[in-house]
């Protein structure tokens, strides 16, 4: 079975998900960044194969609504070569995974997370982890785990994927596969501090299923596609991808942005637009981290905004992280004559959003 023919088919399954014992979902994290995309959606198909079950319907989920799909210009970018479009895709509001728990009839695969994202309760129906960020569950007990600090997810897919004998490996995954880890190591850059020799390896071994490939000129397309924002207004840009930090006295967001900051700045009405996105997404706070390439185009530069109409909590957040030390942030302040917004030159551009977001957990503990 090709993927195309599996998306097809789960969608078509969903009318009727009546007549199966068991519903496996894979999701990935909030942001639905291309990591989470194509792991949820590779994984999904070989737990398809593997476990070879009529009475057992796997369905990757996208962990956004379906209205937001077409926002991920990457993701349409890299799956649109293959075919597959909005049609295919199932997103969080495609399927009410609370029923299927209610029923005992809900098992949950993970990835690119560890933790069921803003749902505790479905918490308790996690039978499979595979993750690169830090292992911050705390029971796992009953939970086969895979968590490894690595460049990628989907280079923690690939290995599962590429050591099972049971999985046929259909060359559009490899390619899926192949395309995000060069994404999210900034084409194997070392520069970047993002890449491990395990996402070297992964990228050789996926190649070995592929026809010549130019990676930079892969690695190049995905970021045309994902820096194409012209069609997008201030509010889709700001939840494209979008995560959060959520305390029982504070929620902050925090939105990974692919310009440089000064650019969004300019946007027309953006101070009207950041104070509408907090007052939607019920938050106090924004952290927009952006990113544009050096002028040489071999690597990145990161920025760091924080907007909030709340002067102390501003000052909080950026105190705190310009006072980090694990890992320090090298943040010098840029000008900016937007009101309530702090503004930053990210001087350690191997820091992503990864590793922040767990340093504004910590200021709200």
């Amino acid at each position: 079975m090709a993927l195309l023919q599996f998306l097809s088919e789960v969608k078509a399954n969903l009318a009727n998900i009546d007549k199966y014992e068991t519903v496996h979902v894979v999701i990935g994290n909030e942001s639905c960044d291309l990591d989470s995309v194509i792991s949820a959606i590779t994984y999904a198909f070989y737990l398809k194969q593997v476990l070879q079950s009529s009475s057992t319907l796997v369905v990757p989920i996208l962990n956004i609504p379906h209205g937001d799909f077409t926002i991920r210009t990457d993701s349409v970018y890299v799956l649109g070569k293959h075919g597959i479009n909005s049609d295919h895709a199932i997103c969080r509001d495609n399927l009410d995974l609370r029923p299927l728990h209610e029923s005992r009839r809900l098992k949950v695969t993970l990835v690119d997370c560890n933790v069921f994202p803003e749902e505790p309760e479905l918490d308790r129906v996690v039978v499979e982890v595979i993750d690169h960020h830090k292992l911050v569950r705390e029971s796992s007990d009953g939970i086969s785990l895979t968590v490894e600090i690595v460049g990628s997810c989907t280079t923690l897919v690939a290995e599962k994927l590429t050591k099972d004998e049971r999985f046929t490996f259909d060359p559009v995954v490899a390619e899926l596969l192949h395309a995000t880890i060069l994404t999210d190591t900034i084409n194997l850059n070392p520069e970047a501090k993002k890449v491990t020799p395990k996402d070297i390896e992964y990228v050789e071994k996926l190649e070995c299923c592929l026809p010549a490939v130019d990676r930079t000129k892969v690695y190049n397309e995905i970021q045309v596609a994902k820096a194409n924002i012209s069609g997008l207004t201030t509010l889709e840009l700001l939840r494209r991808d979008l995560k959060f930090v959520t305390e029982p006295d504070v929620t902050i967001a925090m939105s990974s942005i692919p310009v440089h900051l000064q650019q969004f700045l300019t946007r027309v009405h953006v101070v009207d637009d950041l104070m509408t996105f907090l007052k939607s997404r019920k938050a106090d706070a924004v952290v927009v981290m952006t990113t544009s390439p050096t002028p040489s185009g071999g690597s990145i530069e990161r920025q760091l905004g924080i907007y909030s109409p709340v002067e102390e909590l501003r000052k909080k957040i950026s105190q705190s992280l310009q006072t980090t030390s694990s890992p320090p942030l090298d943040l010098q302040p840029m000008k900016t004559t937007v009101p309530a917004f702090v503004a930053f030159l990210q001087g350690n551009v191997a820091a992503s959003r990864k590793q922040i977001l767990p340093l504004i957990r910590v200021m709200f503990k």
